[in-house]
């Protein structure tokens, strides 16, 4: 029977309900501590960090007047939208080129990106876990996220995490008001990925009948 990850306790409650095999185990956990960590060599150049792709839902309006903005972007499919790029008054970086063309950026590269940023911000009213979020977090930056549904709240820092009201003036002032420890934010979001990576490393390990666990490192 197929076995489905599942975020958060509602999802674990409905799958139950639904008579479905899952293993509660947030995606975002499995980000690469190793790539998305603070870095000491990086300087704070940009004011706010927004990784969206170029789609509507992603309410990049809220973020447009926000100053010193990187952007970065990616192709999503169906409804992709170059023009919305166009919208920030203040794009200090982005990866979206002339003509609506994106460059591919490593992972090292966005890690760099978002230690090189103040806060991260994800908008969007609705979507799954979201790895920009947890990339923010692993990487030491605080949140600054609208109400949402779709899971990735499940794996926010409670700590270092605004919620703001969907508006681009609610966004902005949250934008400038944040200090932070990035040392402290990334040590909480590896303690809350661990439970996660050992339910999925004991379910992987019934089903293989190989002791996962003893592979894994710390």
């Amino acid at each position: 029977a197929p076995c489905i990850l599942s975020p958060g306790e509602e999802e674990n409650a409905l799958l139950n309900e639904k008579g479905l095999r899952y293993v509660h185990a947030h995606h975002n956990a499995f980000i690469d501590e190793t790539v998305f960590h603070p870095s000491t060599d990086e300087h704070r150049i940009y004011d706010a960090i927004h990784i969206a792709a170029m789609q509507a839902w992603k309410r990049h309006d809220l973020a447009w007047n926000i100053p010193n903005i990187c952007v970065l972007t990616y192709g999503h499919g169906s409804g992709d939208d170059t023009s919305l790029m166009g919208g920030y008054s203040s794009l200090a970086y982005s990866n979206c080129l002339g003509g609506g063309d994106v460059e591919f950026l490593s992972a090292s590269d966005v890690a760099a990106k978002i230690n090189q940023s103040r806060v991260g911000l994800i908008l969007s009213a609705r979507e799954g876990g979201n790895f920009a979020s947890g990339e923010y977090q692993f990487c030491g930056l605080p949140v600054i996220t609208t109400p949402s549904t779709g899971g990735r709240h499940y794996f926010l820092d409670a700590k270092t995490t605004i919620v703001v009201q969907p508006t681009a003036e609610s966004v902005e002032k949250a934008a400038n008001a944040q200090t932070w420890d990035a040392v402290a934010i990334h040590k909480r979001a590896v303690a809350r990925a661990i439970p996660h990576r050992e339910r999925l490393i004991t379910y992987l390990s019934q089903i293989s009948g190989r002791d996962i666990r003893a592979e894994a490192n710390d």
